[in-house]
């Protein structure tokens, strides 16, 4: 299996994840496999603070570790040892998942070995990745486009909007062609809250979360310049960011020059999942101007706790919000009006928060573990067709 992923190793062989990679995704697929190798880029380090990373070492997973690179420059400057790497990733294995769109799943795609079947999982939208000059973002839809065309089943985070933007109709009329949706959301049944009952608010509080916080594609700049402007108009507001990284320094600065520091504050990154739970309850509002998604874990998350949901059109985001609540990332004026109005509209608060907790029943753990499980089974049969 290969992804965008950055891990991290200690001197005693064990590894760390800043997010998302716990043992309890690579069990979805150790559920059907008897073993997974995980390829991705892996920092050796001496030390690792076990509050802020999640230990990786769920039984039958291997990790296949790639040259640690961030950036087209650093990946040329260690190519050879790179593509070595690659070379050697698909060894011994009968089959392969690659999720993307991801620059390390096309090169992977490119050394695989050519009889060996393969399904994508199609986790983000590439159009969205803003970070990247226009012709790589091009370059990136022509890749997805491939893989689709040369894979034997494709699953998808959203229900049809990236199906309907880079799915062949070839593989929709192939009847061996396998297609599946899912999130890759956990979402137990402490997440699914009851629908809140809204009283006028004297303050909204307003939550945002992004595991890592390396750069502006989650919208932290525009939600801070949300605060500033409803603190202009005399609105009582403030906003609490879940998550960590290296830019959380640079956009408290930016808290200090707007003069909105007691406004906003940065909790950190949040693994204990009761202690997450009752920041988002503490919360009257999620605000999530993102400008790169697939179908945010964040966004379903929070609707399952009930929360009214700011955010933009973004990738999948318009099977999750109606169009009335959602604005482009740079309306900050939008956002910002229509915070102003919701604190002083408890029952559209209401109704928001029953349409997002009806909304986010369809993410239900125990149905996306059986799609996913349908989905893993139809590749190990083409993998291993005597023994599935």
């Amino acid at each position: 299996m290969v992804d965008n992923a950055h891990i991290y190793r200690t001197p005693d062989g064990r590894y760390y994840a800043p997010s998302l990679y716990d043992n309890a995704f690579f069990k979805r697929y150790l559920q059907v496999f008897e073993s997974i190798r995980f390829v991705a880029k892996t920092r050796h380090v001496e030390s690792i603070d076990p509050q802020r990373f999640i230990l990786i070492d769920a039984p039958g997973l291997e990790i296949h570790e790639l040259p640690w690179t961030q950036g087209m420059k650093a990946l040329f400057k260690r190519l050879p040892a790179v593509l070595a790497r690659y070379r050697s990733a698909g060894e011994g294995m009968d089959c392969a998942i690659y999720r993307v769109s991801q620059l390390e799943s096309y090169i992977a795609f490119l050394f695989r070995r050519r009889r060996m079947p393969f399904f994508l999982e199609v986790v983000n939208d590439p159009e969205t990745f803003v970070h990247m000059p226009r012709i790589m973002r091009a370059a990136n839809q022509f890749m997805l486009r491939v893989l689709l065309r040369r894979a034997r089943g494709a699953a998808f985070v959203t229900e049809h909007v990236l199906q309907d933007k880079y799915l062949p109709d070839a593989c929709r009329r192939n009847p061996l062609y396998t297609l599946s949706h899912y999130s890759s959301i956990e979402l137990k049944a402490d997440w699914l809250a009851p629908p809140r009952d809204f009283a006028p608010l004297p303050r909204i509080r307003m939550a945002h979360v992004s595991n890592s916080i390396d750069n502006d594609i989650k919208g932290h700049r525009a939600a801070i310049a949300v605060v500033q402007r409803l603190q202009e108009q005399g609105v009582e507001a403030t906003l609490t960011c879940i998550g960590d990284g290296s830019a959380v320094e640079e956009l408290k600065a930016l808290c200090t020059e707007l003069g909105v520091q007691e406004r906003v504050r940065f909790v950190g990154r949040i693994h204990d999942r009761a202690m997450l739970l009752a920041q988002l309850r503490e919360a009257d509002l999620f605000l999530y101007p993102t400008r790169l998604e697939g179908l945010p874990r964040a966004v379903i998350e929070a609707m399952a706790m009930g929360l009214p949901t700011l955010s933009t059109p973004i990738a999948g985001i318009p099977e999750l919000l109606p169009p009335a609540y959602m604005f482009d990332p740079d309306d900050i004026a939008g956002f910002t009006e229509a915070v102003r109005r919701l604190k002083d509209a408890p029952e559209e608060l209401s109704r928001m928060s029953r349409d997002n907790v009806a909304t986010s029943r369809k993410f239900a753990k125990d149905l996306l573990d059986a799609r996913r499980s349908d989905f893993y089974t139809q590749l190990r049969v083409l993998a291993r067709p005597a023994t599935a």
